[in-house]
């Protein structure tokens, strides 16, 4: 069993990572997700970000809820990876979208059953999600592909009581 201690370490390393690559001189064309990209693209999106302020939302979104709940490894990766398979071509994605939050949607839809208020914590995340679609520059449909990935996440993982 993997120790919460190392997806703390891991976070922050992402967290200095990402700070390292806004340095980086890269079009976001380059490493975006969007209609056409490549597989490169496609995994590197996350770490990734538009501007310093969207580096340190989703920096600080990532450390709070890694750092407030116990988050293994395999629940990260999963997210990674539905983060990484949106349908690019279903959702219209024809502007790059960068960023982790794909990957923190889809972690705080895996902890949508574990939480003690489980309709706020929905209520919450959904009304985030919908207010995203009326703002300009953020993507809600992979806000919503992640955070319905993570709902699916939590269910498959969902302790049921044997009788």
């Amino acid at each position: 069993m993997v120790r919460p201690e190392k997806t703390k370490a891991a976070a922050l390393v992402y967290v200095a990572l990402a700070g390292l690559l806004l340095l980086v001189p890269i079009p976001l064309e380059k490493v975006g997700i969007r209609e056409g990209c490549t597989i490169w693209a496609r995994l590197a999106y996350p770490f990734f970000h538009a501007n310093f302020l969207h580096y340190v939302i989703n920096s600080w979104a990532l450390l709070s809820v890694v750092f407030a709940y116990d988050i293994n490894p395999s629940r990260v990766l999963a997210c990674y990876i539905a983060s990484v398979l949106v349908p690019v071509g279903l959702l219209n994605l024809a502007v790059p979208t960068v960023g982790c939050s794909g990957v923190l949607y889809g972690l705080f839809g895996s902890l949508s059953l574990s939480v003690r208020r489980k309709w706020t914590w929905q209520v919450w995340w959904i009304g985030f999600i919908a207010v995203g679609f009326f703002m300009g520059g953020v993507n809600s449909w992979v806000h919503l592909w992640c955070y319905a990935w993570g709902l699916c996440i939590a269910l498959l993982n969902m302790e049921v009581p044997i009788r």
